[in-house]
């Protein structure tokens, strides 16, 4: 777990502030652990993403992004109509740290074709061979599969990865 000061609501400047506490804890924690074979980094918040990406990249390890929130542009239905237009520098600013944070990773994941699209148009590429939906939950197969392992991972030498996300009231665990 990373520390933070936390923050009472979701749209504060207290947020913000935690999300930069939690991204330099990670990074002072991180360079002393092993490095993992992979970093997954679940988007928002931007902080963190950035400083896996900068953790993966100084150590030539791939880095997979999870978007589970179309950050910053969900970010207007907080507010009055009247008050959207002065959002547009905030909402700008997210914008282009995510296009940076998508078009620097090994592939980009998420729940649903329609925040995979969003993700990748915000980063104004195409869809990549390393992008993939994965639904929440799965069908159980009719038929028995084989789990099939790549040959480099073993009982000694297993897949290390390393995930990272916030948590808060909103989320169930």
């Amino acid at each position: 777990l990373l520390d933070g000061p936390g923050y009472r609501t979701n749209i504060s400047f207290a947020r913000l502030r935690h999300q930069g506490c939690c991204a330099a804890h990670f990074q002072r924690l991180a360079s002393l652990l092993p490095p993992p074979d992979l970093v997954l980094a679940s988007y928002p918040t931007s902080e963190l993403c950035e400083a896996g990406r900068a953790f993966a990249k100084a150590r030539h390890i791939p880095f997979l992004l999870d978007v589970r929130d179309p950050w910053p542009d969900n970010l207007a239905g907080f507010f009055p109509p009247l008050v959207r237009w002065a959002l547009w520098p905030v909402i700008w600013h997210y914008r282009r740290r995510l296009r940076s944070i998508v078009n620097d990773a090994s592939g980009v994941v998420s729940v649903s074709r329609v925040m995979l699209h969003w993700a990748v148009q915000v980063a104004r590429r195409k869809r990549g061979t390393g992008d993939r939906v994965i639904p929440i939950g799965y069908e159980r197969a009719t038929s028995g599969r084989t789990l099939q392992v790549p040959e480099r991972f073993s009982t000694d030498a297993p897949l290390v990865c390393l995930f990272f996300s916030s948590c808060g009231r909103s989320y169930d665990g």
